[in-house]
This record gives C-alpha cells, sequence and structure tokens, in this order.
C-alpha cells in the first residue's frame, strides 16, 4: 500500500508539471518557440546533469552488478521490439508511426520518473539507472537512430558513424560518471552541488515540454489510439513481471531485481517525442504515447509492485 501511495504522488507531481506546460501555451504566458529550445536543453544539458549526478554517490562495489543489468536490459529492448514490430504490423500503422511505436515501446521514462521514484521507493538501487541508461542509450543513439531520423537512412554506416551518433551528452556524462566510480575520486562539493541543481531541473522542463506539445494537438482521438491503449497493458504489466520471474529464477541481486522490474514498468522515455521532432518523424505519435502510458501508470505500476510483493 505504501509503495502504490509513493508511485501515485510521483506521478501526480509530473502531471500537474505537464499542465502547466499546456496552460502556459495556451495564455500566452510561454511563447510558442518554447517546443524548440526545452529539447536541446533537457538532451544537452539538464538529462546529462542528472545521469551524472546519479553516479556521483556509487561506488565500485555497486557496480559489479552491472553485467546483469545490462544483459537484462538488452533482453528487454530486443523482447519489446520484436512485440512492438508484431503490433506495428496488426495495426497497418504507416511507416513513421510504425517506427515511432517501436521507440515508445522499447524505452521507458527511467529519467525523469525513474530516479524520483526509485530513490522514494529503493534509495539503494538508484545505481541501476545510470546502466540501464547507457545500455538503452547505445542502442538508441546506433541502432535506433534510423527509427527517428529520416536523414540517417542516407548516410554510410560504419563505425565512425556509429561513434559520431553515440558520442552524445547523455552517454558522454554516464561514461564519465562511471569512470569516476571506478577510480574513486570525489568531485568538489561545489561542482557536485551544481551538477545536482542542473540535473534536477530535467524531469520539471521534459514535462513542462510534453505540455506545450500537447497545446497544440487535437487531443480528443487520443484514446482512440487502440494500438496505445492494447500495447500498455503487454509491455507495462506483462512484461516486467516476466523479468521479475526470470531475474528471480536466475538468482538475481533481490535489489537489483526489483528495480529492474519497476524500469521495465516505467511509461514511455518523454525523451524520445524530443529525438523525433528534431529527427523529423512522428512525433505526435510518441506524445500521445507518452500522455497516455504516464496516465495509465497510476494503475499498472502499483499494479506490478503489489503482485511482485505477493509472489
Amino acid at each position: 500500500m505504501q509503495q502504490a501511495q509513493i508511485v501515485f504522488t510521483q506521478l501526480i507531481s509530473l502531471f500537474f508539471m505537464i499542465l502547466i506546460g499546456y496552460v502556459s501555451i495556451k495564455i500566452g504566458l510561454l511563447p510558442e518557440g518554447t517546443r524548440e529550445v526545452f529539447p536541446d536543453y533537457v538532451t544537452k544539458l539538464a538529462m546529462p546533469a542528472a545521469i551524472l549526478n546519479s553516479l556521483l554517490s556509487v561506488d565500485r562495489e555497486l557496480l559489479s552488478a552491472c553485467s546483469i543489468i545490462i544483459v537484462a536490459t538488452l533482453i528487454g529492448l530486443v523482447v519489446n521490439w520484436v512485440l512492438a514490430g508484431a503490433g506495428a504490423r496488426l495495426f497497418r500503422l504507416p511507416e513513421d508511426t510504425a517506427k515511432s511505436h517501436l521507440l515508445s515501446n522499447m524505452f521507458s521514462n527511467t529519467t525523469f520518473l525513474g530516479i524520483p521514484l526509485l530513490t522514494a521507493l529503493y534509495p539503494q538501487g538508484v545505481f541501476c539507472i545510470p546502466i540501464y541508461s547507457l545500455t538503452c542509450n547505445v542502442v538508441l543513439y546506433t541502432i535506433g537512430t534510423g527509427l527517428y531520423t529520416k536523414e540517417v537512412q542516407k548516410e554510410k554506416r560504419s563505425a565512425a558513424v556509429l561513434l559520431r551518433r553515440l558520442a552524445n551528452p547523455v552517454t558522454l556524462a554516464t561514461f564519465l560518471g562511471i569512470a569516476l566510480a571506478l577510480l574513486g575520486i570525489r568531485l568538489p562539493a561545489l561542482a557536485v552541488d551544481v551538477v545536482a541543481k542542473i540535473g534536477g531541473t530535467s524531469s520539471t522542463v521534459s514535462m513542462i515540454y510534453i505540455g506545450t506539445v500537447l497545446a497544440g494537438m487535437d487531443l480528443s482521438g487520443v484514446w482512440k489510439r487502440s494500438s496505445i491503449l492494447l500495447s500498455i497493458p503487454v509491455r507495462m504489466i506483462l512484461l516486467p513481471l516476466a523479468a521479475f520471474l526470470l531475474l528471480r529464477a536466475v538468482s538475481a541481486d533481490e535489489l537489483v531485481t526489483q528495480v529492474l522490474t519497476i524500469m521495465f514498468a516505467l511509461p514511455c522515455q518523454v525523451s524520445i517525442s524530443m529525438l523525433a521532432k528534431s529527427g523529423g518523424t512522428d512525433y505526435i505519435y510518441v506524445t500521445e504515447y507518452i500522455l497516455l502510458s504516464t496516465l495509465l501508470s497510476v494503475v499498472t505500476i502499483p499494479i506490478v509492485t503489489t503482485l511482485t510483493a505477493l509472489l
């Protein structure tokens, strides 16, 4: 019951941030150009700072669980890819929308919702998030680039091109944080404070951005998106429970098992909408998926946490 209350409180706060963004555009408090500025701020500054901040308190002993986190994350991505691809064909989604459907199903909101939620539920397990995020980012910014960037299909695929895509602020911040943890290097208190404050804005700005996007959308048809509504129970309830049982079967660390189960149950990653918009693909569908999955997570995440407590 306490876990369900924590989840509900965190999600309600995110919805209020989305509402603020929505109203701010509607009444002219924020200019329309906000939609163009916020994605760059979050993906290039605030999100890297949030990830780096979460790694600054991790020691080498905790990083020993990296292998199981990486393997579980990769398996989860592959399973979601296969199921989302089957769903896109089943619902006969157009090519751009099908790619957005794949992206929306594969990547969870580990940074903006995962960090505050897991800090409340399992504070000692927050170190799992950067490892999970790094694994996802390697896939997202290499193999997954073609799903959100139309121009990438015209580029010649090579190791140099893949490395260039991977050399983004989010991934670089993750590598830096892991290196600092492995070497036992502690940053000055002032630097830690600055990184924490900048990273602390990532969730707020991202949710406000979603609200600004929703302000320019016709929301009357969102609840008619059967391809989204039918995918969410599978992605956010059945797969997390399957992951929980599998991790238990292989005798994975209990804390890691609980944290990974929650991360698999999280709604769609907010930054996917920003990447889709900057890449010229169907970001409206992604934004709709974010909205619906985040709304329904008020129900689905407590279901998952309750069932895992009983198993």
